[in-house]
Order: structure tokens, then sequence, then C-alpha cells
């Protein structure tokens, strides 16, 4: 019989469980950039440690992913808002060329 994907989620007290559990809060994360790449850091080092089981390895890997797509969101957004100011400035300077040159009285 399999078991569904979720019921890491229910062994108390397991590793497994812990990861999981701290995957799905990754996902939900406000954290900053810097604070979650170091939390990928440290599950990428842990898992190149190796000495975990199975169950805890294939948890901290999916943390791991949750990790690094939560990092992909928020690289995407700062790419989104640096694009966004790259037009603003743009469009502000060709309105300003567009402008025609008052002469200074003199």
């Amino acid at each position: 019989m399999t078991r569904p994907c979720c019921s890491l989620f229910l062994v108390p007290g397991s590793i497994a469980g812990r990861y999981t559990s701290l995957a799905v809060a990754a996902l939900k994360s406000k954290q900053s950039f810097e604070e979650l790449y170091r939390q990928l850091e440290e599950k990428v080092a842990l898992l190149e440690q190796g000495g975990l089981s199975l169950d805890d390895s294939l948890a901290a890997y999916e943390e791991a992913v949750a990790l690094a797509q939560r990092c992909q969101q928020l690289l995407e957004k700062a790419e989104l808002r640096i694009t966004r100011l790259k037009e603003s400035i743009v469009s502000a300077e060709a309105a300003y060329s567009a402008e025609p040159l008052e002469e200074e009285d003199g």
C-alpha cells in the first residue's frame, strides 16, 4: 500500500515531518532573500554531508526545493521592479526630449 506524500506531516517528532512543515512555511515566508538563501545553503550542506535516512534526505531535499522556489520568486519580483524602473526612466527621458526647448531671455 502506498502512502500519500503528505503522510510526512503525520509522523510526530520525526525529522522528516519537521522538514516538510518547514518546506511549506518557506513558500509562505516573509523572510528576506538573504535569510532564505542562507537556509537553502544549510540544507544543501546537510544533504552533501550524507548520513540521513532516506525519508530525512527526501524531506530535506523537499525543503531545499521549496526554499529555492521562494528565492526564485523573490529574484523574479526584484527583476520586475528593476525592469519597471528602467521603463519609467526611458519614458521620462522620452517625454523630456519631446518638449521644445524654451529660449531664455537674456
